[in-house]
């Protein structure tokens, strides 16, 4: 190496070279295409298809939305919205078959829905318990 390279690794390891690193080649230096399609390639890979419920799976689904409704219990909903899996949570209040949506309340007591029937994955019962 030479007395320059010797000199300039001195420098940077002294600290008093203040170099940004990676920094400088951020997205900032991308073309407004390359984020464009990373965007579009990260949402493609984050994809998740609709899931085929089995016979069992939608019985069970409709137990559990009768009995919720009937006890006005609050219930967990996983609903598919446009390649995710949406957690929601809330007391049902009116099913309308002849749409196959369904409406219910949050903890916040705020109205919810339409959300279709055809989209709910799985629902589960929030079980309470009293410590003592």
């Amino acid at each position: 190496m030479s007395n320059y390279e010797d000199e300039l690794i001195r420098e940077i390891n002294s600290g008093r070279v203040k170099d940004r690193g990676s920094k400088k080649w951020s997205t900032s230096m991308m073309l407004i295409e390359h984020v464009a399609t990373l965007k579009k390639w990260k949402e493609e890979e984050n994809y998740i298809p609709k899931p085929q419920l089995a016979e069992w799976e939608l019985e069970d689904l409709q137990h559990n939305m009768k009995v919720g409704l009937k006890s006005k219990l609050e219930l967990e909903y996983i609903i598919w919205t446009d390649g995710r899996l949406v957690m929601h949570r809330g007391v049902i209040t009116r099913i309308d078959l002849d749409t196959q949506q369904f409406y219910y309340i949050d903890p916040f007591d705020k109205q919810r829905g339409p959300y279709s029937l055809d989209d709910v994955v799985k629902i589960n019962s929030i079980a309470f318990c009293e410590i003592l």
